[in-house]
């Protein structure tokens, strides 16, 4: 795994100096690991089978990126946007999205146990059988998205706001545990 350093990121950030920022960029197999990305964009850019561990991201703009199978535990989001990107098999262990903006995001089978997504706006996005437990959604607006096949041990869903969530019997149990739902949905 090739290290990049803060220098080195700083360099090639001003190498594409529009609004897009990093564009078209493969960052697959980088350490990342302790560097600040906060306020970095990315368009079209390969994170996968990256170490982005205890990285913070602060209001970072993701469009069109993947993070598959990447280590991201204790990574720190909050305020981010991420937009059409994908996190398959990613490890997300106690990652913070507090106040970020997720929309047409993938979280299929990644591990987001502990993770804090307190009042974000998650739109068409999906979590599919992923590792939620312990992960926090209160306070967080989920519309059009799939909650599917989950592990939700110990998840907590209060004060959130819900327009044409589609999920399955264990996560729909959780939501009316947490009075989300007034009824079960078939």
């Amino acid at each position: 795994m090739k290290k990049i350093t803060q220098r080195e990121l700083r360099l090639l950030k001003e190498r594409f100096p529009d609004e897009e920022g990093i564009s078209r960029f493969d960052f697959s197999n980088y350490n990342f690991k302790g560097l600040n990305l906060d306020n970095y964009r990315f368009w079209r850019c390969n994170f996968s089978d990256v170490d982005l561990t205890n990285v913070s991201m602060h209001g970072a703009v993701f469009m069109d990126c993947e993070f598959r199978r990447s280590k991201l535990d204790g990574a720190d989001f909050e305020f981010a946007e991420m937009y059409t990107c994908d996190f398959e098999f990613a490890s997300m262990i106690k990652a913070k999205f507090a106040k970020a903006t997720i929309d047409y995001v993938g979280f299929d089978r990644a591990n987001l146990s502990s993770a804090i997504f307190s009042y974000a706006g998650v739109c068409d996005s999906t979590f599919i059988e992923s590792n939620l437990s312990s992960a926090s959604f209160d306070n967080v607006t989920v519309c059009d998205s799939k909650f599917i096949g989950n592990e939700v041990d110990d998840i907590r869903l209060d004060n959130m706001l819900l327009d044409d969530v589609f999920c399955d019997e264990a996560f729909c149990k959780e939501l009316k545990a947490c009075g989300q739902l007034n009824e079960m949905i078939d």
